[in-house]
């Protein structure tokens, strides 16, 4: 059988709520089959490819990507599609990270976001600065951390981005209204394991004070990922931040006192 033969000829063609339906189930249900992928990963990816640049909602979108999700699984496809994301022409950048910043949706796909991630910068390290900026731009904790993944293991590359990227963390997690979820405060915790003292007293410190005054219900969980996430002696820094959430502890929000203990 070729690859014309086994993937549906319509996937190329079909239109509206048929397009989706055929990536949602026929394409999805494929994607399940080891023996498929095995034979069929190039096509697929080319197929995958070709077709997400020309679909313009967001359904016929996430239709497609729901069948890359299951197929990411198998090592096979995996391969295939990092080859195929490093061989992208340079005006396709943008386009290759926001692939990836669709990705995540289990522990499972995180991991294959990891591998994907790290074989694309490794090949071709210049990518880093729009991988940077596709993930400051988009919801996608799952490519954040996989950027971050790889600047813990590339300090040289990462260097230049980190004030910036401590910013993105400082406005998105400290600055949070709400308790941030949780894949959200994972994302940075590759960032904050290598800060300095330095960096974390001069930027993160007086963000962290504000944040636990202006915003306690989101504070404590936010705070709580933050010290884990350190590999810093704080005994003389956090002075100040660890009163204000004692008090907050012993204050009389139920949601304050236990939303730590439920995370």
């Amino acid at each position: 059988m070729t690859d014309g033969d086994a993937i549906p000829q319509a996937s190329y063609t079909a239109q509206g709520k048929e397009r989706i339906r055929l990536w949602r189930n026929d394409m999805a249900e494929l994607a399940k089959d080891t023996g498929f992928l095995e034979a069929h990963s190039a096509a697929l990816v080319q197929l995958m490819l070709y077709t997400l640049p020309f679909y313009q909602d967001l359904d016929s979108q996430r239709a497609v990507l729901a069948t890359v999700r299951q197929a990411v699984n198998n090592g096979t496809f995996l391969k295939t599609l990092a080859g195929a994301l490093v061989k992208l022409d340079a005006a396709a950048v943008s386009r290759q990270a926001l692939y990836l910043s669709r990705l995540q949706s289990s522990p499972a796909n995180k991991q294959n976001m990891l591998k994907v991630t790290d074989r694309l910068l490794a090949a071709k390290p210049d990518l880093l600065a729009e991988y940077v900026e596709v993930a400051k731009g988009t919801d996608s904790p799952g490519l954040m951390y996989a950027v971050l993944h790889f600047g813990s293991q590339h300090s040289e590359q990462i260097a230049p981005y980190q004030q910036d990227l401590l910013c993105t963390y400082c406005d998105t997690i400290l600055g949070a209204k709400t308790p941030p979820a949780a894949e959200r405060l994972d994302a940075y915790s590759p960032l904050l394991a290598q800060l300095s003292q330095e960096k974390f007293r001069s930027t993160v410190l007086p963000a962290a004070q504000k944040f636990v005054k202006r915003t306690p219900e989101a504070a404590l969980i936010s705070m709580q990922a933050l010290f884990q996430a350190l590999q810093l002696d704080l005994s003389s820094s956090i002075a100040d931040v660890a009163e204000q959430l004692v008090k907050l502890m012993r204050g009389s929000k139920e949601s304050v006192r236990y939303d730590p203990l439920v995370t």
